[in-house]
């Protein structure tokens, strides 16, 4: 008999054991159910406000970046526009220098002419702006371009 109730005992501290472990897994797993909702609250509420500040951002943008549309009246009309234009650029910024052609830049596409500004009125967007220009004019191998080689390609 003494054996059987020495094994009786240490079953019966091996089963105390265990239900004590299985409670202290169900409190850790309460407790990770808790911080993965607290946690996924915060990630909800940070991407919430990126999505605000995004969209805030394009509405800046779309009224900041988009030239009116002009329509020339006389070519010589044109060309005095440009040039005070260039003028009154190069005073206020000055033009970073031309990089040489490399063999990644990518193919032109057609574009109509509405969507082409005049001159140096890319060279006021801003890479981002240029890249989504390039994107929308259906040109491939944008993303890794410098705003020269942009402006290039955009023209």
């Amino acid at each position: 008999m003494g054996k059987q109730n020495k094994a009786e005992k240490a079953a019966a501290a091996a089963l105390e054991k265990a239900e004590k472990a299985i409670a202290e897994a169900k409190k850790l797993a309460a407790k990770a159910d808790k911080d993965a909702r607290k946690h996924a609250r915060r990630l909800q509420t940070t991407l919430e406000k990126l999505a605000q500040r995004a969209q805030e951002r394009l509405a800046e943008r779309n009224t900041v970046t988009t030239p009116p549309v002009k329509t020339p009246k006389a070519p010589a009309a044109a060309g005095k526009a440009k040039k005070a234009q260039s003028t009154t650029k190069s005073e206020t910024k000055p033009k970073a220098a031309a990089k040489p052609a490399t063999a990644s830049e990518p193919k032109k596409a057609a574009k109509p002419a509405a969507q082409q500004p005049a001159g140096d009125d890319l060279s006021a967007l801003t890479v981002p702006a240029l890249r989504a220009r390039a994107k929308a004019a259906g040109l491939t191998g944008y993303s890794r371009l410098t705003k020269q080689q942009l402006i290039d390609a955009l023209r």
